[in-house]
């Protein structure tokens, strides 16, 4: 049973891509959603065959579950629970104690609620090119080094990101690609490969994905599911 507690009204856009049509809904049942123009916190606890799956992400994380469908399709592939938090704004490792919205805390987050996933979809690193040396391959790499670590052994399926300073994009895609030589667990889908060869699924901003049936994020979301199945070999 669905219970809408919220609306916003109408549809935000927010950095080019983030809008979301304004109700937060929560649920007694298996599933539980909420979520705004600036977060999307959701669980679906219904177990299937695969075993429990999480997502964390930035801002296009936010647009990949909701208008791509990532958490849907996830089920839908035979994974659950699947546990699901996007935020605006989220980093991969913390630069200050005040910096709460990472990678490394929410994998820690997830744990506590009883939710440890034997796959992992992470979408981040647009906001970490931001911080200083953001352009510099060694400090991008620490700090997925450090957002690894927190997530230890678990199958991680991190996507590489789009960003409009190409040094910062490249930097951080070849920061990403070199911690997973290191770590097994740690597998790179190449979206901004896809990106390279499909422009027209940016937005103007040249982070976040257009919206649509035939738009950028729901190409992600294919491309992204496809990614978790080579990953874990299973459909």
């Amino acid at each position: 049973m669905l219970r809408a507690i919220k609306s916003i009204g109408t549809r935000r856009r927010v950095l080019g891509a983030v809008s979301v049509a304004g109700a937060i809904l929560l649920s007694a049942c298996a599933v539980s959603v909420t979520t705004d123009f600036l977060h999307d916190d959701r669980i679906d606890r219904t177990i299937r065959a695969n075993g429990p799956a999480g997502i964390i992400g930035d801002s296009v994380g936010l647009g990949l579950v909701v208008y791509g469908g990532l958490w849907s399709r996830l089920g839908q592939d035979g994974w659950g629970p699947v546990r699901s938090f996007s935020v605006l704004g989220m980093h991969a490792a913390p630069s200050s104690p005040t910096d709460v919205n990472t990678v490394t805390r929410w994998i820690g987050t997830f744990r506590k609620e009883g939710t440890s996933p034997k796959v992992l979809v992470v979408v981040a690193g647009s906001n970490d090119v931001g911080y200083p040396g953001g352009g510099v391959v060694a400090v991008d790499a620490s700090r997925i080094e450090t957002a690894v670590r927190a997530i230890g052994t678990t199958p991680t399926v991190w996507t590489t990101i789009s960003h409009p300073n190409a040094g910062f994009m490249n930097a951080w895609n070849a920061a990403l690609k070199s911690v997973a030589t290191h770590h097994a667990n740690l597998h790179v889908c190449d979206w901004a490969a896809q990106l390279a060869v499909h422009p027209s699924y940016l937005e103007k901003d040249k982070v976040h994905m257009t919206v649509g049936p035939s738009g950028g994020y729901v190409a992600m979301q294919r491309y992204v599911a496809g990614c978790v199945r080579l990953a874990t070999g299973k459909a």
